[in-house]
């Protein structure tokens, strides 16, 4: 309007056809146009509540679209990480507890509770058993914090991979369904062209909508497909450290089980008195008992100067001796710990009896047998015992790097003085239940 009145003589215009400016016309083009703005927005809208809700949280996808290993896998990434949650919980209130009952205990202490009239020595032997127990799980909770940090950065990588394949899933589902609706809305404008006997020029911007949509369908399929991959690969790297993890929980146990136990039996408490035992006084009389034991019988020793024909002989004169009958009781199992030098003649004998092929180590079967009989002489239940998984732990927690399934002479010393403190500490928690 401005160039139009600056010239002097503006051309004459020529007029628009009169029924482009017929109102009925205008307002039919707008209505139109309308439509179609609208229908766009809708479908805008709807990508845009898709991408708000893939930022705000995980897009679960149905069990139906999983197979079911993916479901195995991610059942198993669950479980290991309320377990890991649960383990760095759990070592770290146990070493809290054991803190402050030697705190307490070292109060009471301090406050005379000896000039109340209890003995000196139990006492004492009290203190060490809390300070060696909260050593135990302050060493334990220590040791834990660093494998359950880098176990919980693995289990964090693999759950964003999993996210992002569940939001890559939801998007692809998303141009999936869509494609059903606009399928069936280009069927619906084709089928009024043929009504309307134009069916060339009709369902044309359906179409176009189809082809953009399957383009998009393709891509979103091609993301999440590689988005699938990744997640699939990492659900099997955590998968595989399912054993890991285990020994990681039943050495946390274990070792709670010893600290509870170090409490009652410090392992440098004096030796309870005479009367409070239940077997022999004498060391040499102990000696004698467990050799005979029936639950771990020694086997006799060998005798260089004796004829071949005689040994026989030996080992039945051996068998025929009265103390054979006899059987470990808790209270010769407790005076065991606290007789260092028995329990190391001991150990020496109860190897060669379990050592079955004479191979100078102890296989997992061969300790699975001498725990099933320690087990069975101290009354626990066959359902309470450990089972070879766990007995290969053990073994695998006390044995050298050279031989991780098996256990020399020397290392069968601590799995025995374990296994019997675990069993000890298994019969008194069945008592206390009971009670």
């Amino acid at each position: 309007d401005f160039l139009l009145h600056l010239r002097p003589s503006p051309p004459r215009c020529r007029r628009a056809p009169g029924w482009l400016h017929r109102p009925s016309f205008s307002r039919l083009a707008m209505d139109s146009l309308i439509g179609k703005f609208g229908k766009h927005m809708d479908n805008f809208k709807t990508t845009r509540k898709l991408l708000h809700n893939s930022g705000s949280g995980v897009q679960s996808v149905e069990a139906s679209d999983l197979s079911e290993e993916e479901g195995r896998l991610r059942n198993e990434l669950e479980w290991q990480t309320g377990l890991t949650e649960a383990l760095a919980s759990y070592s770290k209130s146990v070493a809290e507890a054991f803190q402050m009952l030697e705190v307490a205990h070292r109060r009471l202490l301090d406050a005379g509770i000896i000039d109340t009239g209890l003995d000196a020595d139990s006492v004492q032997a009290l203190a060490r058993g809390c300070a060696q127990a909260r050593r135990l799980a302050v060493d334990k909770a220590n040791a834990l914090r660093e494998p359950v940090d880098q176990r919980r950065a693995k289990l964090a990588m693999c759950r964003e991979k999993v996210k992002e394949f569940d939001t890559a899933w939801a998007e692809f589902k998303h141009y999936d369904d869509k494609m059903a609706v606009l399928k069936q809305e280009y069927q619906d404008a084709l089928n009024r062209g043929r009504q309307e006997k134009c069916e060339k020029f009709a369902a044309v911007s359906e179409a176009q909508a189809v082809d953009r949509n399957k383009a998009k369908k393709r891509e979103a399929e091609s993301v999440a497909n590689e988005a699938r991959a990744r997640a699939e690969k990492s659900l099997r790297s955590v998968a595989a450290a399912h054993d890991t993890l285990c020994n990681t929980a039943q050495d946390v146990f274990f070792n709670t089980a010893e600290a509870v136990q170090r409490l009652s039996s410090p392992s440098a408490a004096a030796p309870p008195p005479a009367k409070a035992l239940e077997g022999p006084k004498d060391e040499g009389a102990l000696t004698s008992q467990a050799l005979a034991s029936p639950m771990l019988r020694a086997p006799p020793m060998p005798q260089p100067s004796a004829p071949a024909a005689s040994s026989k002989e030996a080992a039945e004169e051996v068998e025929d001796q009265p103390s054979i009958e006899q059987s470990m009781t808790p209270g010769y199992a407790k005076s065991l710990l606290s007789a260092p030098n028995l329990m190391s003649s001991l150990c020496q004998s109860y190897f060669r009896k379990y050592d079955a092929n004479s191979d100078g180590m102890l296989d997992v079967h061969e300790a699975l047998a001498l725990v099933e009989d320690l087990q069975e002489c101290l009354e626990i239940p066959p359902a309470a015992r450990p089972n070879e998984q766990q007995v290969g732990i053990l073994i695998a927690r006390y044995g050298g790097q050279e031989h991780p399934n098996c256990l020399s002479a020397e290392q069968f010393k601590e799995f025995f003085t374990f296994a019997l403190q675990a069993t000890l500490a298994k019969r008194s928690a069945a008592a206390a239940v009971v009670a």
